[in-house]
């Protein structure tokens, strides 16, 4: 790509910051953007085996081609997700050896969320938050299709978190931005940037890191990061946050191996002091634009949630026969208790159950757990979710069918499948391809019923067959 199908200031201002090695990073920009992806090691795939490890990322791997996603039922049973591998680099600075509360502040699509479940331990619970609606029903989607049970999702702005001052040991701050280090990856990123936005996602942030540091418990972790490579959103914002709060932060070192291609720089402090920050670009590793930092907060603040103990009492036990239903779908797991709110029943982490209810009665809670079903009202059956099936509470002896790639894109898209349901046994069956859970059938006898969410369903038109099947259509 030339100069000229960039904004003239902007080319300006990286060949000032990268002087000699700007025509690499220009050269680089008019290369393919690298395909990554993260598998989920709570979920059976093995077919990146034989593609390139990320080295920093033990569930990562680089792709030689893009393939057809929508068009592997696998991505919708949550057995990967596509992630730009800089992202993954972030959970460097954490010690995942603990029991953890993190709050993910600006989490959708969910690629942070999601690695930050792959490696935090059972009793370790993630609160994933998304201000704007329509990104934070893209967030659920994604956190249901991972799995995992230990999850709040929220929908609000950083102040409103208030009454969870002092709680979570690591919040991580991957801010709105001008999205400068995706310009390859996204031509409208390039097409809506202007200095003027740098400026004004800056005055954003710093709202932000004011109501995220109020958040993290005494010696807790707060980790900021941008996909920009704006001056005005990265040193210094890092520069204003740390003369602000200088009296209780700490600049921290994150580990990271010389060999990755991550730039290591110094920010200088208003008191002489060096603070390491972390930047990748497109010409030094395989990735895009990103940039990070991170602080240890000693908070003067002391979390009241252990005396909020009525919060916990918005959930529901079962009757032992409402219990027995559900058994049925649930594998048992003293980690998690089966609570009722409203109609609705969930899967909730034993040692949360307080803080969960405290955030349904303070915030706008999109997830909560699993959502593992419902009562019928008339006949008193167990009707399972899909988010049930996306679980891993989910027992595995379940009866079920395994579907040929043919019929799980049918299934996935609501359409008819070939299988006989005389073959099957009555009632609720799982569909699965390749081992992974797809959804819920029911054999009603004389025929199946679909129960995949149909606001789910693939909306893209299936490609001939005989194409699929050929060496044309890449498909994993």
């Amino acid at each position: 790509m030339k100069e000229e199908g960039f904004p003239k200031s902007f080319i300006k201002r990286m060949t000032l910051k990268l002087d000699k090695e700007f025509p690499s990073f220009l050269e680089s920009l008019s290369q393919e953007s690298i395909i990554s992806v993260r598998t989920n090691p709570q979920k059976p795939t093995n077919q990146f085996a034989q593609e390139e490890e990320i080295p920093w990322n033990e569930h990562g791997y680089f792709l030689n081609k893009r393939p057809e996603f929508v068009f592997d039922p696998l991505i919708h049973g949550g057995a990967y997700y596509v992630q730009e591998s800089s992202s993954m680099l972030f959970a460097h600075a954490i010690d995942f050896s603990k029991d953890l509360k993190i709050l993910d502040l600006c989490a959708s699509p969910g690629g942070k969320s999601t690695l930050l479940l792959s490696k935090m331990s059972k009793n370790s619970v993630l609160f994933s938050n998304e201000l704007v609606g329509k990104r934070a029903e893209i967030l659920k989607e994604n956190l249901i299709k991972w799995g995992n049970s230990n999850i709040v999702v929220t929908s609000n702005r950083s102040a409103s978190y208030a009454s969870f001052n002092a709680f979570f040991d690591i919040v991580l701050v991957d801010a709105p931005c001008s999205g400068e280090g995706m310009f390859r990856k996204n031509n409208r990123a390039l097409q809506e940037w202007s200095e003027n936005k740098a400026f004004v996602c800056s005055i954003g942030q710093k709202d932000i890191l004011d109501e995220a540091i109020k958040l993290v418990r005494n010696n807790g972790l707060l980790i900021y990061s941008t996909c920009t490579y704006s001056e005005e959103e990265n040193d210094q914002i890092v520069k204003w946050f740390y003369k602000k709060y200088k009296s209780i932060i700490q600049p921290i070192t994150i580990q990271l191996k010389d060999e990755w291609g991550v730039v290591k720089e110094n920010v200088l402090h208003f008191d002489e002091k060096n603070q390491e920050v972390y930047r990748c670009y497109p010409h030094k590793i395989r990735g895009e634009g990103m940039f990070i930092a991170a602080f240890k907060v000693s908070s003067r603040m002391q979390s009241d949630l252990p005396k909020q103990k009525r919060n916990s009492q918005l959930f529901k036990g079962l009757s032992n026969i409402d219990q027995k239903k559900v058994n049925v779908f649930v594998k048992p797991n003293k980690d998690f208790q089966i609570r009722q709110h409203l109609d609705r029943i969930y899967a909730l982490p034993t040692r949360y159950l307080n803080e969960i209810g405290l955030a349904a009665y303070k915030l706008n809670i999109v997830l909560q757990g699993t959502y593992i079903g419902s009562f019928n009202k008339k006949s008193g059956d167990f009707i399972p979710s899909h988010d049930l099936a996306m679980s891993n509470l989910m027992k595995e002896d379940f009866p079920f069918v395994e579907l040929e790639l043919k019929d799980a894109l049918h299934y996935l898209k609501k359409m008819e499948t070939s299988i006989n349901p005389n073959n099957l046994p009555l009632g609720w069956i799982i569909a699965k391809y390749k081992g992974c859970n797809l959804g819920f059938l029911k054999n009603n006898k004389s025929r199946l019923s679909n129960f995949y969410p149909k606001e789910w369903s693939i909306r893209k038109n299936l490609p001939n067959w005989e194409l699929m099947k050929s060496e044309k259509f890449i498909l994993l």
